[in-house]
């Protein structure tokens, strides 16, 4: 919208200025200058505009059009404030160069001076012409102040997220956008014009300036907690980058399907070995002839499509329509969502969360607090209801655009151009707290034959309660892939499925799962044995009942005997503390205790509290252990167990790891109404597939030690997540080995679950 062009067309033609040089030198440099301009090579605009303020600082006009160089330089525009300034300061009148009441609006806009902004704008809109052109530019002004007006109620109310830029490993000094990470988190892909993209660079009219063609690029990812460590990006194949536009829009939740923009349309890769194949357009039905179709968004259940289209007969612009799988395996024509979502601006990067709940999608409309801005829709009723901005700091007064989250909408990125970032747009990733989406992902492999060797197989999923089909999943069909036979189910919590499992040469396989109620994301892993005669699911789900109202920390203080006292905690219930496992301590009674204290070290003795009502017995453990592990309970983050460990390539129980799962049996004894969940990981040395299967086998190894000392398996959850998940880089930044690194990622990980007892 910055265009000083249009502008000239709007603006009542007597208040244009039109200087007089003194000097030819002065004006020859003044003319390159706005040829320089005009073709978007700010950088050579700059040294002219310059050099024409050294000769005359206070020439009004060249205070202007420095100004608007850096207005029009997106990672410059606040830096326009000061040559803006003066030449309002310098013009001899309100009339002469009115364009810099438009500018210095946006600029106090972007940096969040909404009063200041406001009044510009308003000064502005008294000087555009009655025609066609001049009325566009007041409502473009008119939805400027609105928007001011609504960062004015966001800003002072920010919501509960940390937003960081992604850093130079992933930013260049160009436009970088579009984020989207793999289903597994292994890599993020982004699509950048950054220097060195196979095409040529030309004139783009949006930014008024000289950009390189698109290119998708990827980098792979570390992730250690709250933050990300990224590798170097480096660009994807030349399959899917050409020397045309070629930007990433997201994948299939399965990991089978990257989807790309290409040509005004949508197109797809399959995943083929190590590396994606040769891209092909979607139906017509998801592409217009005449239309564009930037972005595409799939259900985890592979059901429905979200597409952008700016097709006829829309709200306005671009607009987001949707399309569903049918009975008969067709896709549905495209329908637009409605007013409730559209508006009569664009609409662009749709987004569906894991649940199929929450659309998010970025638009210039709505209650957008400045250019794009990132909103969500819930669904309900059978329609999705009237979007909410999702605010500040997510979204700023620039343009906020391309959300994407991980599976339990936890972490995720998008893309800005707000002020403070590396290039002209950057990708920034956001950590979002308290904000986990209750969705249970199976992931697995389907086996065949005697030697149980992977094959592709079709799997239907059914809910029972309705007898709706809820997705049609394929299991990874290339024999070249190391995630051949692999597959990823995504299914929403509390519900009972139908599992249909079909693999050519085998027994059809059906098979009824129960997804439990939970709070939370949760992930988990089983294998299929498909047979000539018969077929087993291995590691099937267990019921989990997960509670979290009943969790407490406390601080316990010694009590001078012969003194009665009241009830500490006012709930009368169980309650739970971790010491170095987890001791059950009976509601606090008011007689005198007799006190043993041990504090250094585990100890074998016991204090014992005693009433009419009963006997409460506590252990005591080593103080230096209480915080840490007290902290990552109550947030129900997974405790890495340090002191249980494996013999490499092994899943074999050591003797010196039994001995803290004595601990861990004790606590479990004991306190009936907890389970927990087993995690194993590995490093990425070897085969992807047979590190899942040991860190599944060597979680499996400890639920079987417990079970075998009498403790119900039905409270044992075990999971592996094999090279996936590390908390370390395997390799340094030279790309040589990291023990330390792979030493860390081979572990195993706890995290309890309260039930109620």
């Amino acid at each position: 919208m910055l265009f000083n062009k249009f502008l000239t067309g709007v603006l009542c033609a007597s208040l244009i200025s039109i200087s007089v040089f003194g000097q030819t030198d002065e004006g020859d440099l003044f003319e390159s200058a706005k040829e320089f301009m005009s073709y978007g090579d700010f950088k050579n605009a700059e040294i002219y505009f310059k050099k024409l303020l050294e000769k005359a600082p206070d020439n009004p006009e060249y205070n202007l059009e420095l100004g608007l160089l850096y207005c029009l330089a997106s990672d410059k525009k606040t830096d326009a404030i000061p040559y803006l300034e003066k030449c309002d300061q310098l013009s001899k009148n309100e009339d002469e160069f009115p364009e810099r009441y438009y500018y210095l609006g946006i600029c106090y806009q972007i940096r969040g001076d909404f009063d200041k902004a406001i009044n510009y704008f308003t000064l502005f809109k008294g000087y555009t012409k009655k025609n066609k052109e001049g009325l566009a530019m007041q409502q473009e002004v008119n939805r400027r102040i609105e928007s001011c007006n609504h960062a004015k109620i966001f800003v002072p109310s920010p919501i509960n997220a940390q937003i960081k830029n992604a850093g130079d490993q992933i930013n260049s000094p160009e436009l970088d956008y579009s984020p989207v990470m793999q289903p597994n988190q292994s890599n993020i892909y982004f699509t950048s014009r950054r220097q060195g993209n196979y095409g040529t660079a030309s004139y783009d009219d949006v930014h008024q300036r000289v950009l390189n063609t698109e290119d998708i690029y990827f980098a792979p990812i570390t992730i250690k907690g709250d933050s990300i460590v990224y590798d170097r990006a480096k660009k994807v194949s030349s399959k899917i980058n050409t020397t045309d536009h070629d930007a990433v829009i997201g994948f299939s939740k399965d990991n089978q399907k990257l989807f790309i923009y290409r040509e005004n349309d949508v197109w797809y890769s399959q995943i083929a070995g190590r590396d994606w194949g040769d891209p092909k357009r979607l139906n017509q039905k998801f592409n217009t002839k005449k239309g564009q179709e930037t972005s595409l968004a799939m259900s985890a259940a592979q059901d429905m499509i979200f597409i952008v289209s700016s097709k006829k007969g829309g709200y306005g612009g671009k607009d987001i329509y949707v399309s569903e799988l049918q009975d008969d395996g067709s896709w549905s024509p495209l329908v637009n969502l409605g007013p409730n979502v559209n508006t009569s601006y664009d609409e662009e990067s749709p987004f569906l969360s894991t649940d199929g709940k929450t659309l998010y999608f970025s638009s210039m409309g709505h209650s957008s607090m400045g250019g794009y801005d990132i909103f969500q829709s819930a669904y309900e009723k059978g329609e999705w209801q009237a979007p909410k901005n999702m605010g500040y700091p997510l979204n700023s007064s620039s343009d906020d655009i391309f959300y994407t989250t991980n599976e339990d909408g936890s972490l995720g990125f998008l893309s800005s151009d707000r002020e403070g970032g590396i290039g002209y747009m950057d990708i920034y990733e956001i950590h979002m707290q308290g904000n986990e989406i209750p969705v249970t992902e199976i992931r697995g492999i389907v086996l065949a034959g005697k030697d149980l060797t992977p094959v592709g197989a079709r799997i239907t999923v059914k809910n029972t309660n309705n007898n709706k089909v809820v997705g049609y999943y394929v299991s990874n069909e290339d024999t070249a892939s190391s995630d051949y036979g692999k597959y990823l189910l995504v299914l929403n919590p509390g519900e009972e499925y139908e599992l249909t499992i079909e693999a050519e040469g085998y027994t059809t396989y059906n098979q009824t799962i129960f997804v439990p109620a939970q709070f939370e994301y949760h992930q988990m892993y089983q294998e299929i044995h498909m047979g000539e005669k018969e077929s087993a699911i291995y590691n099937a789900l267990f019921d989990i009942d997960t509670q979290y109202d009943n969790a407490y920390a406390y601080i316990e203080k010694q009590l001078a005997v012969d003194e009665e006292y009241a009830d500490v905690l006012k709930k009368d219930n169980m309650y739970s503390a971790y010491i170095n496992t987890l001791i059950k301590i009976d509601k606090i009674l008011s007689n005198p205790d007799e006190v043993i204290n041990q504090p250094n070290g585990t100890s074998e003795k016991k204090a014992e509290s005693k009433s009419e009502t009963g006997v409460g017995v506590d252990e005591f453990f080593s103080p230096d252990e209480i915080l840490a592990v007290m902290q990552d309970s109550l947030s129900n983050k997974p405790i890495v167990m340090p002191n249980i460990e494996f013999d490499y390539n092994r899943a074999t129980l050591r003797e010196d790891s039994k001995l803290e799962l004595n601990k861990l049996y004790t606590f479990m004894k004991n306190s009936a109404n907890v389970q927990v969940e087993i995690i194993g990981h590995t490093d990425n040395n070897g085969d992807e597939d047979f590190n899942m299967r040991l860190s599944q086998k060597r979680a499996e190894e400890i639920k079987a030690y417990l079970v075998s000392k009498g403790i119900q398996g039905t409270r044992i959850l075990t999971m592996g997540y094999g090279e996936y998940k590390p908390i370390a880089p395997n390799t340094l930044p030279d790309g040589s080995d990291n023990p330390k690194g792979r030493k860390k990622n081979n572990r195993i990980e706890m995290k309890f679950l309260f039930g109620k007892e």
